[in-house]
């Protein structure tokens, strides 16, 4: 069984007379340490928060300002290098003119990524997307209002619970096998409200570990339900692989996350959800 994890400045406004309010992304964080050159691809290690921290970033050739920005996360067991090497992210970057930060975990996480508290537990972790942040934005100008988060299993949990307590800082989120209930507490996001596709793996999908039990089709619509009251907007997708990647799921991620701006309405609001994928669909 395959477990990966999957999976802004502004965008250019035309000249007008006319002032354009836009809805504030989070503020930028003074970083917790250095910032390391980010001058071009590959693998490097940043302070943050005390800690040393390991990341891959790619950036498309001739990678000009005002790119959007995609997190990946890696799931329970895996590595950043994992998911690099499977999914050829370095080539998915130049493929879509987008900026790539695959993280690693800290090896004192036992699930990889701290989403199982409150934000003081999971400072670390915060920590290294916030520093992240200010770092590609400081060096590289990217697009703050397309900032993106995706990930599976541990990886998904995580997105569900950076969502939560960073939703003023992403413009959309790929959660594969995430969501609340037993290992994410859900609470209103800060910001505007932002487009959610959940993914999930059928009846299946079921991470057993002797006392812990996780039912990806419970967290799903809890997390479904919990946004939905919220006033974001939802769409699921339900493959029968069980606890596995989608089909696709570099498209998927790819044509979901990408056309979203923060604060705007999702463009998948007056579309076919099945021209996604045909597993897709809008809750009710």
């Amino acid at each position: 069984m395959i477990l990966l994890a999957f999976l802004a400045c502004s965008p250019n406004l035309a000249e007008t007379d006319t002032a354009v309010d836009l809805p504030a992304t989070r503020p930028l964080a003074e970083p917790t340490g250095a910032c390391p050159d980010l001058s071009s691809s590959g693998r490097t290690t940043m302070s943050s928060n005390g800690e040393d921290r390991d990341f891959y970033v790619f950036f498309p050739p001739d990678a000009g300002p005002d790119l959007p920005v995609v997190y990946y996360w890696h799931p329970l067991g895996g590595t950043a290098s994992m998911m690099v090497n499977y999914l050829d992210l370095e080539q998915v970057a130049a493929d879509n003119n987008v900026v790539l930060v695959v993280p690693d975990a800290l090896d004192t996480n036992p699930f990889e990524w701290n989403f199982v508290a409150g934000e003081a537990e999971a400072a670390d972790d915060l920590a290294l997307f916030d520093d992240l942040r200010t770092c590609l934005s400081d060096q590289r100008q990217i697009d703050l209002r397309r900032v993106y988060s995706t990930g599976m299993s541990a990886g998904g949990l995580w997105t569900t619970f950076l969502s939560i307590h960073r939703g003023d800082a992403l413009a959309s989120i790929l959660v594969m096998s995430g969501g609340t209930g037993n290992m994410v507490q859900y609470s209103t996001p800060a910001g505007e409200p932002f487009p959610a596709l959940l993914v999930w793996g059928g009846p299946t999908d079921i991470f057993d570990a002797g006392p812990l039990q996780i039912n990806f089709t419970e967290t799903t619509a809890a997390f479904s339900e919990q946004l939905r009251t919220d006033e974001h907007f939802v769409m699921q997708c339900e493959h029968d692989g069980g606890h596995d990647l989608p089909p696709d799921p570099v498209a998927m991620t790819v044509d979901w996350l990408l056309p979203h701006i923060y604060g705007e309405p999702s463009p998948w609001r007056d579309r076919d959800p099945t021209e996604l994928q045909d597993i897709c669909f809008l809750p009710q």
